[in-house]
């Protein structure tokens, strides 16, 4: 079922596609919403949405709509097991997206998608190229959270194939990511996968270690989600480091948690862990009873895979007990199972090699060899599939590197045309900033030299003026001496000399 949030989102989304009625891109926005939240839980219902995105799409030949509707059609193709349809879909994706140059996220998506189908097929080596095409871009432009869902996909390529120092290198950029990026919760789901690594190459105290600081960051954090299957793992460490009470401990922990969330089929296989627990304390009837448990619970599942291991657990410890019967009756449940239901090559080899000892104690030598000639041929066959993984994965390493060394030097080449770039630039700029310099210092001069010649205009200006008051002034100054003496002459004439008048006075007096 929907989550309750998932389902308002749901609502919400078809209450608004009964609003609009036109088939435009705002209907195949909603059709793609639609498609991806149901492609998990509904994938037919998906598919439906899907179609109907894809038609208005290419009916409005909207190029960017029609590569989301694809990228999501191939997603539920690959939830369907459609994996060639998948992997036909995202190739018109990218068909269109290298037409287009849309931008990198889109591209990371359908590359990432495409790899997520090559995984699901164990081709494991496309599955590396294309997340690398992916990580490749992301590193490019600097993205961290699409970056830390690659390197988390890449992780478990490598783990699939055995190339666990490679997984924990990204593991180790992941956890970078994750403390830069403060994703608590996905910071215990990486070191939790470390544990899993450093299991997988026996380092048990390093796995642990892991698995502890996950629990305890998600712990701390209330997300319980997860906690099971990690303190299931955490248990297997220290069974295989021998500390039985410790593995027990955890056991217990985890089976408490999927009773409260009622997930049966996961207690099955704790019980089949805690039956091997007792199995290598050779406490077999404890073995026989959880295993038994536990097949119980499978069988109501039809869990063929975990039937056929506990099938082949309850003949083991019936063989260290010496009942050769029911040993030989659950090993050949078993090889019903594995005829009827699976392939996989590994647990064909266990249930051949608990057969050959079964024969051995029957005294059936015929048979136990026949039983040795198939194991080796079987090991062989492993062996060899192993070898062409290796150098598949080989031949994909190989032209990664061939291919980071190729972009390794473009970017040389890229990094060495911008610095010639920057010098040519910088030269341009230092003659411009002279050239600027010569011509303001040349306008500065020549502003300076018409304000003096300004000034001097001014001046002479002033001076003509100045010459021509003076003029003026002398002018004036000559004409009002003129008239002085003008008019002393005519006083002159007029009035008597002074001597004159005092001789006329005096001869007066003397008369």
């Amino acid at each position: 079922m929907l989550g309750n949030v998932q389902s308002q989102h749901v609502d919400s989304l078809l209450s608004e596609l009964k609003k609009h009625n036109k088939n435009d891109s705002i209907k195949a926005y909603l059709f793609i919403e639609l498609a991806w939240e149901y492609s998990e839980n509904k994938v037919d219902s998906a598919l439906i949405f899907a179609n109907k995105a894809l038609e208005i799409a290419k009916s409005s030949r909207d190029t960017v709509q029609l590569i989301d509707a694809y990228n999501i059609t191939g997603n539920i193709y690959r939830y369907q097991s459609q994996f060639d349809s998948a992997i036909l879909t995202f190739n018109l994706a990218l068909e269109l997206l290298h037409r287009s140059r849309a931008n990198y996220k889109k591209f990371c998506s359908v590359y990432t998608n495409l790899a997520n189908v090559y995984n699901n097929t164990k081709n494991f080596p496309i599955a590396i190229i294309n997340y690398k095409k992916a990580m490749y871009l992301a590193e490019s432009n600097n993205d961290k959270k699409y970056l830390l869902n690659i390197y988390t996909n890449l992780i478990g390529v490598y783990q699939s194939v055995g190339e666990f120092e490679i997984a924990l290198r990204f593991s180790n950029k992941a956890l970078e990511l994750c403390r830069f990026n403060k994703e608590n919760i996905q910071e215990g789901y990486v070191l939790a996968n470390m544990g899993l690594l450093f299991s997988n190459q026996n380092k048990f105290d390093d796995a642990i270690s892991n698995y502890k600081k996950a629990i305890q960051i998600l712990e701390s954090n209330n997300h319980y989600y997860a906690l099971p299957n990690i303190l299931n793992n955490l248990g297997i460490a220290y069974r295989n480091s021998n500390k039985y009470k410790l593995a027990l401990e955890q056991y217990s922990r985890a089976i408490k948690i999927y009773e409260e969330i009622n997930d049966s089929l996961s207690i099955a296989y704790i019980l089949e862990n805690i039956s091997m627990v007792y199995y290598d304390q050779n406490t077999f009837d404890k073995s026989i009873e959880f295993a038994k448990r536990a097949l119980s619970i499978s069988s109501q599942y039809s869990d063929t895979t975990s039937m056929i291991k506990i099938n082949n657990i309850l003949s083991d410890n019936y063989i260290k007990i010496n009942q050769l019967k029911n040993a030989e009756y659950y090993s050949s449940k078993s090889i019903q199972l594995i005829e009827k239901y699976n392939d996989d090559k590994t647990l064909i080899l266990s249930v051949l090699q608990s057969l050959r000892i079964i024969n051995i104690y029957k005294g059936d030598y015929k048979a136990a060899l026949f039983n040795t000639d198939s194991i080796i041929l079987l090991s062989k066959e492993i062996a060899l599939n192993e070898y062409e993984n290796n150098i598949g994965l080989l031949k994909v390493e190989l032209d990664l590197v061939s291919k980071e060394k190729e972009i390794e030097m473009l970017n040389i080449q890229k990094e060495l045309k911008q610095k010639e770039n920057d010098v040519k630039d910088a030269e341009l700029k230092t003659r411009r900033n002279q050239q600027f310099f010569l011509f303001g210092g040349l306008i500065i001069v020549l502003i300076f030299a018409w304000i003096i010649f300004g000034r001097f205009k001014i001046t002479q200006k002033q001076n003509i003026t100045i010459e021509q008051q003076k003029h003026f002034i002398e002018e004036k100054h000559k004409e009002v001496l003129d008239s002085i003496r003008y008019a002393k002459r005519i006083q002159d004439a007029i009035i008597s000399p002074l001597s004159y008048i005092e001789r006329s006075i005096k001869r007066l007096k003397d008369s």
